[in-house]
Parts: C-alpha cells; structure tokens; sequence
C-alpha cells in the first residue's frame, strides 16, 4: 500500500541538513552512534551471509527517531534561529 508524501520532496541531504541544525542547537542529532553500529552490524552480517550461503543472526538494534515534524523544510537557511526540528 502507498504511503502518501508529504511536506518537501527533497529527499538527498536532508540528513546533513538535520544533523547540522542540530549540532547549532546542542542537541542530538537523528543520525545516533546505535544506528550507525546498526547499519554496520548489517553490512557485515550481509557479507557473512553472501560468503557463507546461511543465515546471519543480525544482535544489533536501535530506536528509530520520530518522523520530521510536518512542515519541516530542509530548504531553510541553516541557522540557530531557524533550526528548529524535533529534540
């Protein structure tokens, strides 16, 4: 079933743009050391797994963070003043 989009279709940077406005913030960003590990955990467990021909058992898990907050605009100059997003 299609999940309708909504708010900006810019989906490449979006990260960095989050990660930065953060940082100008002083709070954490959504992209967390846990996920990152995730991610890892993932590769490797797929390179395990393209090697071996078996199933890997992936330990690794993680909270994902909340959605972005509708109207949340990646467009927005970078700055304290307008860095607003979720905490």
């Amino acid at each position: 079933m299609p999940v309708p989009i909504s708010g900006h279709r810019s989906g490449r940077g979006i990260g960095v743009v989050e990660m930065a406005r953060a940082i100008r913030l002083d709070r954490p960003h959504r992209a967390s050391g846990e996920q990152a590990l995730h991610v890892l955990d993932l590769m490797t467990a797929i390179a395990e797994a393209a090697d071996t021909g078996g199933f890997v058992t992936v330990k690794s898990s993680f909270t994902p963070a909340a959605p972005l907050p509708s109207g949340w605009d990646p467009t927005v100059a970078t700055t304290a003043a307008t860095s607003a997003g979720p905490t």
